[in-house]
């Protein structure tokens, strides 16, 4: 018994001072209060990361103010039960998949770096002293762009630097004569057919010097049609069910 008993002594010891050694060496950080509106309480670790947010044209008091209106809003429609709508629960739903998808897809675009030739820049610079005329043609469906049978046509003409980004970045990789592969949109299927390039007086443009513009612009359009290549594939390679 008096074995047991000096065994339950030393056991105690042992654990005070395995006890003490970890109290000893450990700090607890804890954080003050840095704004207190009603029950909630706003840390000074939790007010610097929202400080890391401040938009650079608003002072630390204009942001300080929106930080105290936008928990007193939040308070304000707990208290009207807004936050157990079903309405509510959708557009939460709804944003956190459309942050979820921006954030895939930002990543995504940030693992290419595609390379940009002198040859393109090049095409880019003679296409920016040109006139183009292009061809916009809406299928139904895929198989009507082999029967010519369109639901829609249209021409641009348009001097090439006052095409939107998109549609540059489209004649920017065809020849003329040449149509792009059909692509799905709303209406159906689009197809673009460069059918002319001539000559335009601009004067001395500063973009035809701009080198580093021209490689972020094409770099840009490499990238998108890229992660568009990307999301096609993620399609191809899933098991899809569709009702007929």
């Amino acid at each position: 018994m008096r074995y047991i008993f000096y065994i339950a002594i030393i056991f105690l010891g042992v654990t005070m001072a395995a006890g003490w050694s970890i109290f000893s060496n450990t700090k607890v950080e804890l954080s003050r209060p840095a704004i207190v509106i009603n029950d909630r309480i706003i840390t000074e670790q939790e007010f610097d990361r929202l400080l890391n947010t401040k938009p650079a044209y608003s002072s630390q008091e204009d942001f300080i103010d929106s930080v105290i209106i936008k928990e007193l809003l939040i308070q304000e429609a707990i208290k009207h039960k807004i936050n157990k709508d079903e309405s509510f629960r959708a557009s939460v739903e709804d944003f956190y998949e459309q942050s979820l998808i921006k954030i895939l897809m930002d990543e995504q675009y940030k693992q290419y770096d595609p390379v940009v030739t002198d040859k393109e820049i090049k095409k880019y610079k003679t296409l920016a002293r040109m006139k183009v005329s292009v061809l916009k043609t809406i299928y139904v469906k895929k198989e009507d762009v082999a029967s010519g049978k369109a639901l829609e046509t249209k021409t641009i003409n348009s001097d090439f630097l006052d095409l939107s980004d998109t549609l540059r970045f489209i004649v920017l990789s065809l020849e003329q004569g040449q149509s792009t592969k059909p692509k799905k949109i709303m209406e159906g299927f689009v197809v673009y057919t460069l059918i002319k390039i001539e000559p335009v007086e601009i004067g001395n443009s500063t973009e035809l010097q701009d080198n580093n513009g021209i490689i972020q612009f094409i770099r840009h359009g490499k990238k998108e049609a890229l992660l568009a290549k990307w999301v096609d594939g993620l399609k191809k390679n899933a098991e899809i069910w569709r009702r007929k």
